[in-house]
């Protein structure tokens, strides 16, 4: 009984999915949240947890953004990302790229320093990124959707009529 509650409460067919997301977005939200205070500096420096937290946050942002993109709720909203995924696309492969090599370039594998204090602030990004993206992309695809819609059957014993495929084109 309480399954169908819940069902009708997130608008979906599996609701077990869209709540181990949830308890698995918390649990490794906190994970990321407690790294940021002990990695790349962060034990001796407030400004390097800062900095890890920033990064972790702009990963978080831009997973959102990727797990919204590839889990559109309408066709409309579909081609809506497809053409701005192309602008976006083209952006990226143009300008940033080549400013964007530069500076990784310099911040993880710098001549006199360790680089140690970079990678761990790129695993905090990436981390970040992918749990929000996983997380926006489980919510959007399963939860808060009308369930498909199944014909009825008119009278006991009675299986509803199968569509007719379209006649061939000559």
């Amino acid at each position: 009984m309480w399954y169908d509650t819940v069902k009708d409460l997130l608008k979906t067919n599996a609701p077990g999915t869209v709540i181990f997301t949830g308890i698995a977005f918390v649990f490794f939200a906190a994970l990321i949240w407690s790294l940021t205070s002990r990695v790349g500096g962060a034990a001796d420096d407030q400004s390097s947890v800062n900095a890890n937290r920033l990064v972790a946050l702009i990963g978080a942002l831009c997973g959102w953004i990727i797990g919204t993109a590839f889990a559109p709720f309408s066709d409309a909203e579909r081609e809506h990302f497809q053409q701005i995924s192309g602008v976006i696309s083209a952006f990226l492969s143009g300008y940033v790229v080549s400013k964007l090599d530069r500076f990784v370039e310099a911040k993880l594998f710098p001549v006199n320093e360790s680089s140690r204090d970079s990678w761990a602030r790129v695993g905090l990004f990436v981390s970040a990124f992918l749990l929000a993206s996983v997380t926006v992309f489980v919510n959007r695809l399963y939860a808060f959707r009308d369930p498909p819609q199944t014909p009825a059957i008119k009278s006991e014993g009675q299986q509803p009529a199968q569509p007719q495929p379209p006649p061939p084109t000559q």
